[in-house]
């Protein structure tokens, strides 16, 4: 949530900050826009978000099935909470499609870090099948390592801004790359707090 407030307000410091000049090759002074020379690193702050988000997701796709069934659940439930994640993510990816025209990229972003927040602490503190499908439908949980929730339309939608035609396919490939190597970094972290039980003989 921190990273996305940060994204935001550089945004709205550079829209106050007026241009610079250089000189080009011919002698004539060209203006640069400070957003333009800043988007690098505004893209970063996104890449940093993206990576942290795979670490959780690939965390949690590994934990989540065997923490439900530590809680009682058959794998038919378990099978049950997870289909109803996915669907509400979908469903949810949809809907921020169509509200992104209508509200501030940044409060929906600022919407989806809060969502997922509440999301982690109903599901650490319900222990109940029904109470579980209604939050992992409203909810953000992921239980796939990949990316599916709504942050993903409108993460691409400032990705598409932050780069130049000739830098966007490169950004993109990085955007996934990311994705793709920290959620598989999350998924082997899983299984440090089982080895750490066995190197203390517990």
């Amino acid at each position: 949530m921190l990273l996305y407030d940060a994204l935001f307000t550089w945004c709205k410091h550079d829209a106050h900050t007026p241009m610079h000049s250089q000189a080009s090759s011919q002698g004539t002074a060209v203006h640069i826009a400070p957003s333009r020379r800043r988007r690098p690193r505004r893209a970063s702050i996104l890449l940093v978000a993206r990576g942290l988000r795979g670490i959780c997701d690939g965390f949690i796709a590994v934990l989540l099935p065997g923490y439900l069934l530590a809680l009682g659940f058959g794998q038919l439930a378990v099978g049950l909470i997870s289909t109803t994640a996915l669907f509400g993510s979908a469903v949810a990816t949809v809907l921020v499609g169509l509200a992104s025209t209508r509200f501030a990229q940044r409060g929906l972003l600022l919407f989806a870090a809060t969502l997922t927040t509440a999301t982690g602490l109903c599901f650490a503190g319900l222990s109940s099948l029904w109470p579980l499908l209604v939050v992992a439908f409203i909810g953000t949980l992921n239980p796939s390592s990949g990316d599916v929730s709504l942050f993903l339309p409108l993460e691409h939608a400032r990705l598409a801004q932050f780069a130049t035609r000739d830098a966007r396919t490169a950004l993109f490939a990085r955007y996934s790359l990311i994705g793709g190597l920290s959620a598989a970094v999350g998924s082997l972290a899983a299984g440090l707090p089982d080895s750490i039980s066995v190197l203390h003989g517990r």
